[in-house]
Parts: C-alpha cells; structure tokens; sequence
C-alpha cells in the first residue's frame, strides 16, 4: 500500500540557530548509533513520519524505557500550524517547537490509535509529559553532507525531511534498502533519521567519485537511515535504509539536530 508523504518544508527563517555556531569537532570515518534506538515503529497510513521520527531521537537522547506517544506529538505540531482537524503533516521545525513546548507522554495514556489523530489527547498525557526533564533546549539547522558528518561524530543523530519519489517505492528498493537517485514523479516529503555513517576512503571510489573527492573536495561515503513503515523492509528486512552521500544531497529538504 503506498505511504503517506505529508512532510512539509521549513519555511525560511533568520532566527534558525545554525549547527556552524557549535564548536566543530574532528569528523569520524564511521559512525553507527543504531544500537541505541528503540525498534523501528510503523506509522501507517497516518501522515505522522515527522512525529515518528522525532519520538526516536528522543528516545536516543533520554534512554526513555517507554514507547513516546507519536499522536501527542503529531497532535500538538498540527496546533502550531493551524491543522488539527487534517492529516496534514508538518515541517521538521515546528515539529522541534512541539517537543521542545510539550515534551513526551508514554504511549500506555495515549496510544497509537490513527482514528484518534484529530482528537485533542486527554490531560492526562499533558500531566505525564515531564515539562523540564523532556524539554529539548535547542535545535539546529544544519546544512550540507559535510556537517551531517560533523554532527555524527558528536554523537547527534540528525532529523531529515528529504523529497521522495516514485522509485523510492519499488521493490527493488525496499527489498535492499538502497535509496537510489530520484527518478519518476515527485511524491512529497518524508521525514527520517541519519543513525551513522561511513566515509569512503578515495582509493575505494569509483571514478565519478574519486573526481569529487580529488578535485572538488566532495566527501564520498554513504548514510544509515531509520525509517517508520516497520520492519520486513530496507536492509536485511531491518527496516533501516542506506543512502550514498550524493543521492542524499539530491534528496534533502531540511536538517535538523536536537541538543539538549
């Protein structure tokens, strides 16, 4: 059954604090966050992949050994955009502003149930998400392959909203997880996010890569990819995706990472 793709894209704003203003650290070659990850979730066919998405970098953040309610948080960013009554997605930076204003319910108060979606969740997952423990204090735009790298290597996990197509959907690449390059219509916005990464070294590259990595100064390598369309599928049937670094810039809406 084809997928919901309701993310939308961030709208410009100068206020954005900008990853470039954090103290740089030395990039790493490799990276692989995925230990720390609850199981991979399924949204369905509700349009809650920014919800999902962003439910499990806390979850990386707090160590949460509970499931976040994913309609708490899909609920409030549709009340920052004036959307409630639709399923109408959201973008990566109010999607920031809901956690960051709301925090996190457990799932048990109020559970993941997508006929409910427009439906205000009851006090009580108001009262149980922790206001100070669950605040995320800040988030930054980030920009370029290069900074995703950099965010990686300090241990962040980046929110990304990338642009699929109609190959996103073949067999093919659910059945091995690569992302390949866009080809056929443009199907919306989706919401992920990068859990590690590997550089490719330039004697390794083949040789568009290895003249982008030489002479342009490009890094080559590939991202891994937490999705929310559950498990059975990506690489290994793991649910995860891989992306090479070239594919994913072609892909990319907007980035994001949280810091506490």
């Amino acid at each position: 059954m084809p997928h919901k793709y309701t993310l939308k894209k961030d709208p410009e704003d100068a206020r954005d604090f900008t990853f470039s203003s954090l103290a740089p650290v030395s990039i790493l070659h490799d990276t692989d966050y995925t230990a720390k990850f609850p199981p991979i979730w399924d949204q369905g066919q509700l349009g809650s992949c920014q919800s999902h998405a962003i439910d499990a970098i806390d979850v990386y953040i707090k160590g949460y050994a509970f499931t976040p309610s994913h309609l708490f948080e899909y609920y409030n960013v549709r009340v920052i955009e004036g959307t409630v009554n639709q399923d109408a997605g959201g973008n990566l930076r109010d999607t920031c502003a809901a956690l960051a204003k709301n925090g996190v319910c457990d799932a048990t108060i109020w559970p993941y149930d997508i006929s409910k979606f427009a439906i205000k969740p009851p006090q009580a997952a108001y009262n149980n998400a922790n206001f100070d423990n669950d605040r995320i204090y800040t988030y930054y735009r980030v920009s370029g392959i290069d900074q995703i790298r950099q965010a990686l290597s300090a241990g962040h996990t980046p929110l990304i909203g990338i642009r699929i197509y109609e190959n996103f959907e073949s067999q093919t690449t659910l059945s091995t997880g690569i992302i390949p390059a866009p080809r056929g219509a443009l199907l919306g916005g989706h919401a992920l996010v990068i859990v590690g990464h590997h550089d490719e070294p330039a004697s390794g590259c083949k040789a568009k890569e290895f003249i982008q990595h030489v002479f342009f100064k490009k890094s080559t390598g590939n991202v891994k990819i937490r999705n929310s369309w559950g498990t059975g599928i990506g690489l290994g049937g793991s649910g995860y995706f891989q992306a090479s670094y070239e594919v994913l810039e072609q892909l990319l809406m907007d980035t994001w990472v949280i810091v506490q």
